[in-house]
């Protein structure tokens, strides 16, 4: 009859649903994608990061704090955000180079933490830069590479509440891995003390 629904027989019917629950087994050890594309085990619980996805989900976490702190900055690599003109931070990322033509400077002794980095020839407050909210670079310095050129010098200041202080300088070429370690020029040692530095 025409336009009358055709009916499948029930064996039919029920060879297709044993054929599903087939493939249903044979799938069972896949485990779907979770939201946000982390794989699921068969349990429903998402699947631990490697050391490396928690290097990257670290990384982009201290990006985005070093965005959110400073305005009008831009992320130039994975690790790295541009503060201002000539100014980089790299991400507590175990990046102890330092590019020909700048200056740099590490949160941690022997080039480790965050790295802040100079380019041009002027002088620079520590304190308009911030690691993170709230986290200024101020009193936050422990190595330094000056990899500038030219037989510049550079030079550090602390702020002594009536002005600032030279804690030291430290001419293209050369570096200091361990501030703990080295005398600052009015006593001490210059670790944690860097409120201002002239690069060039």
């Amino acid at each position: 009859m025409v336009g009358s629904p055709v009916r499948i027989p029930l064996a039919r019917r029920l060879a297709t649903l044993l054929a599903t629950a087939a493939i249903a087994t044979a799938l069972g050890g896949v485990a779907p994608a979770a939201a946000g594309g982390k794989p699921m085990p068969a349990g429903g619980e998402p699947m631990p990061l490697s050391s490396g996805q928690r290097s990257v989900a670290a990384a982009d976490r201290q990006v985005a704090d070093a965005l959110a702190a400073n305005p009008g900055s831009r992320r130039i690599s994975p690790t790295s955000v541009q503060l201002a003109p000539g100014v980089v931070m790299t991400v507590a990322a175990a990046d102890t180079s330092c590019a020909s033509g700048w200056l740099c400077m590490w949160q941690h002794v022997y080039r480790a933490g965050a790295k802040l980095a100079f380019y041009y020839c002027n002088t620079q407050n520590l304190g308009n830069y911030y690691i993170s909210p709230g986290n200024s670079w101020r009193d936050d310095i422990s190595s330094i590479w000056n990899h500038q050129t030219g037989g510049v010098v550079s030079y550090f200041y602390d702020w002594k509440g009536l002005g600032y202080v030279r804690v030291g300088s430290l001419s293209a070429g050369n570096y200091l891995q361990d501030l703990t370690r080295d005398r600052a020029a009015d006593g001490g040692n210059w670790n944690d003390r860097i409120d201002q530095v002239s690069v060039c």
